[in-house]
C-alpha cells in the first residue's frame, strides 16, 4: 500500500489463480459420463435379453397353439370315425368336459374314443356306445379327484381292466379277478357259466363292476371343484381350449 502524490492510497491486490478445483470437476463429470454409458450399455444389454425372451416364448406359446389345434382337429377325426351318427353328441359334450371334469375337449374326444373303442367290442353302438364313453371318462376325472391321480392315469387303469389287466385299476380300490367277472357275467344274463370269459363278456362284467364299485367316487370331481387340484385342471383345460 503506498500514498499518492494527490494523497490518495493506492492498494496493490495480488491474486494467484488454481484451476485444482475445475480439474477435479472434470474427473468428477467424466466419470459420472462413464457411469451412464456404462448404464446404457447394460440396459441396452438387458432390454436385448427381455426382447429375445419375449420373441422366444411367443414363437414357443404359438408352436404349442398349432400343436394344440392340430391335435384337436386329428381327435374329432378320430371321434367321427369310431362314433359316426353319434359324433355330433360326443362333440357338443366335449365342450362342456373343462368345467365338468378337469378335462381339455382334446383329452376328452381322445378319451372317448378309447372308451368308444371297448364299447364296440362289446357289442355296443350308437347311442350306447356314447353313453358308455362319456361315463367313463367322467369317472376316470372322478377317480382322479378322489384318489389323487391324474385323469390320464386312471383312464389308462380302466382301459387296462377293459383289457383283462386288473391291477392298475385296484389304486382306485376296486379289486378285480376272474371270479368276480364271471359271477358278474353270470347275473347279467350274458355268461352261462361253462368255459372262460370272452373279450366281448368280459368288458360288459368289468363295466358293470366299474359302476357298482365306484358309487362314492362318482361326482366326486363336482363335489370338490373348488378346491385347488380340481380348479387348476378347469383353469387348465379352457386355457388349452383357449
Amino acid at each position: 500500500m503506498a500514498i499518492g502524490t494527490s494523497g490518495a492510497i493506492i492498494a496493490r491486490i495480488v491474486s494467484q489463480y488454481s484451476n485444482a478445483g475445475t480439474k477435479a470437476a472434470e474427473r468428477d463429470l467424466k466419470k459420472f459420463g462413464a457411469g451412464i454409458d456404462k448404464w446404457a450399455k447394460r440396459a441396452a444389454k438387458a432390454f436385448a435379453v427381455v426382447a429375445a425372451a419375449a420373441v422366444f416364448m411367443a414363437v414357443k406359446i404359438g408352436k404349442q397353439a398349432v400343436d394344440s389345434a392340430s391335435h384337436l382337429n386329428e381327435s374329432i377325426s378320430k371321434t367321427g370315425v369310431v362314433f359316426e351318427e353319434s359324433a355330433k353328441q360326443i362333440l357338443a359334450w366335449s365342450k362342456t368336459t373343462a368345467d365338468s371334469m378337469g378335462q381339455s375337449q382334446t383329452q376328452s374326444l381322445d378319451a372317448a374314443s378309447t372308451f368308444g373303442m371297448f364299447a364296440q367290442a362289446a357289442g355296443l353302438a350308437g347311442d350306447s356306445t356314447a353313453g358308455f364313453s362319456m361315463q367313463m371318462t367322467a369317472l376316470a376325472s372322478d377317480f382322479a379327484s378322489m384318489f389323487d391321480s391324474s385323469p390320464e392315469e386312471a383312464i389308462n387303469a380302466i382301459s387296462s381292466a377293459f383289457r383283462g389287466q386288473m391291477k392298475p385299476i385296484s389304486k382306485y380300490n376296486l379289486f378285480l379277478n376272474d371270479a368276480a367277472l364271471r359271477n358278474q357275467a353270470l347275473a347279467m344274463g350274458i355268461y352261462d357259466g361253462n368255459g372262460s370269459l370272452t373279450a366281448q363278456q368280459k368288458i360288459l362284467a368289468v363295466y358293470e363292476l366299474l359302476l357298482k364299485g365306484s358309487t362314492k367316487a362318482q361326482g366326486d370331481f363336482l363335489r370338490t371343484s373348488d378346491q385347488l387340484a380340481n380348479s387348476t385342471r378347469q383353469v387348465t383345460a379352457n386355457f388349452e381350449n383357449a
